[in-house]
Formats: structure tokens, sequence, C-alpha cells
């Protein structure tokens, strides 16, 4: 029996969805309805918006001295949020199917 390939890692994930969103239509998002590319712009916004925060990195962080538990509650958050941004995002786009 074989087994199924690990799943990524919430950034990884956002970071596909993005790249799938990015290239519907071939990019050309005009080709959607309005509602379609808004909700891929809001999407787009906040992804570009999470990689650019300062969402620790729980390595760095542990290595410098930081509350480790406190580092990974941080971290655990962030994904949740990343998380919880892909599932409403998949939800507007079963909407528009």
């Amino acid at each position: 029996m074989t087994s199924d390939p690990p799943l990524p890692n919430m950034a990884d994930a956002a970071e596909m969805l993005w790249v799938v969103l990015a290239n519907v239509s071939g990019g050309d998002w005009t080709q959607q309805t309005p509602e379609w590319q808004e909700a891929a712009a809001r999407w787009r916004d906040n992804y570009f918006a999470a990689r650019s925060s300062d969402a620790p990195n729980t390595d760095a962080n542990c290595d410098m001295g930081a509350d480790q538990s406190q580092v990974v509650d941080k971290a655990i958050l962030a994904r949740r949020d990343i998380h919880n941004q892909i599932v409403s995002r998949i939800a507007e786009l079963k909407g528009h199917a």
C-alpha cells in the first residue's frame, strides 16, 4: 500500500493557492466576474501582507533566546490565520463555481 504524499505546510499551501489564483484565465482576471476579481484581489493583498508581516521565525527567535512558548504560540497563530484565509478563499471560489 502506498502512502499519500505529505501535506504542505500552511505557508507553502498559501503560496500554491496564490500561484493558482494568479494564473486563472492565463493571468487575465478580466475574464472573471467582478465578484471573483474582488475576492482574488483580497486574497492577493492578504497573502502579500502576511508574507511581509513580522510573523516569527521560530528557529531564529529560539536561537536569540526568546521565550520559546511565546514564539511557538505566535507562529501557530500566524499559520492559523493563513489557514483560515485559505479556507475562506476556497469557500468563496466554490460559491462562484
